[in-house]
């Protein structure tokens, strides 16, 4: 999948294919508007990024370019910035990547509090077991908490590399709302490391986000306990406010200095044949710690993950070979409690279909 930067230098291309590298004039004018939208999203690193606007330029240059009215087209150009300018969803990512730039510090901190067991033994609620999904440098997890009235909350978890990577997921978050990022959290906090967003006291749902260094955290009012109602509001914000600041709490207090001080999954060896026959299968055998969370996820479509066992020295994965070429599998570990992700170049294998 194409990132924001190899989008709009394909888009790019295509316009200069057009023929329209003759008028100079006329790619300023699209270069400019393709740097706005590269400074208000590119620091996101999101591989799936809004596609309506790199498809407006080739458009745009193309019919203007039939009629030769270049200065049409400059004029829709500078439209289509001013549209971008005033969009809510791309104002709310230039107002995180501000608190993100300023925010920045170099006193890091990395997530290391017992994420499984995060919501146990708060007084009045109730919390089911999360659920955690793995991919490359994150794991999220989300819970269901809910008290004696039966009130619902969601609770949201992404751990990632590093702060600007965890802003990134609160920008894409509210890359999502059609209103202006204050009149939904005219309230927030920001200190080095830190960012938090809140709905007012008086919202019907609330919702609370948070980036703490390494972690963005969701924390939302998903539905109102039987005979609950918008008269129980301020109630159930003051309720909903105090499991959040002790959610906080504790992962805050868990955190550690450094990454090398975080519990994470030790793979020690890999073994798995380096050619394999269309339609043989074949084992990958990990050692690693058998409690831990994981997931293998095959690439270009030439291998299909069937099995997985426990071993006396870890995991064994059995795979399918499908079609003839170059496969890669890539192995995903986290930590049962901490949820912290394993970072490692060998964790992608490279394998020749025959």
């Amino acid at each position: 999948m194409l990132t924001l930067k190899e989008e709009l230098d394909d888009k790019m291309q295509s316009v200069r294919d057009f023929g329209l590298q003759r008028h100079p004039s006329l790619e300023t004018a699209m270069q400019e508007a393709a740097d706005i939208i590269q400074r208000l999203l590119v620091f996101t690193h999101e591989p799936v990024t809004p596609g309506w606007w790199t498809a407006i330029f080739p458009q745009v240059l193309f019919r203007r370019s039939q009629n030769r009215t270049l200065d049409a087209a400059k004029r829709e150009l500078s439209e289509v910035v001013q549209r971008l300018r005033m969009n809510h969803a791309m104002q709310s990512i230039g107002a995180i990547h501000h608190l993100m730039k300023k925010e920045t510090t170099s006193q890091t901190r990395y997530s290391n509090a017992n994420m499984k067991n995060l919501c146990q033994g708060i007084e009045g609620w109730h919390a089911r077991e999360p659920t955690a999904s793995l991919s490359e440098g994150r794991t999220d997890a989300t819970v269901r908490i809910n008290n004696l009235w039966g009130d619902e909350i969601d609770l949201e978890l992404v751990l990632v590399k590093d702060f600007q990577t965890a802003c990134s997921n609160l920008a894409s978050y509210l890359s999502s709302s059609s209103y202006p990022i204050q009149r939904i959290f005219p309230e927030f906090f920001a200190s080095p490391g830190e960012i938090k967003l809140q709905t007012p006291p008086d919202t019907l749902y609330h919702t609370l986000l948070w980036v703490y260094h390494n972690v963005f955290v969701r924390v939302e009012l998903s539905m109102y306990g039987p005979g609950r109602t918008s008269t129980n509001s301020l109630e159930i914000g003051r309720s909903f406010k105090v499991l959040a600041e002790e959610l906080f709490r504790r992962i805050r207090d868990g955190s550690k200095q450094s990454q090398s001080q975080t519990t994470i999954p030790t793979v020690t060896d890999i073994q798995s044949p380096s050619s394999i026959k269309v339609g043989d299968m074949f084992d990958v055998d990990v050692t690693v710690d058998v409690t831990c969370l994981y997931h293998v996820e095959c690439h270009n479509s030439k291998l299909v993950w069937t099995d997985s066992n426990d071993t006396e020295n870890g995991r064994k994965y059995t795979f399918l070979a499908l079609e003839a070429g170059d496969a890669t599998i890539s192995f995903y570990f986290a930590d049962p409690d901490t949820f912290h992700f394993l970072s490692n170049p060998n964790q992608h294998l490279k394998i020749k279909v025959l």
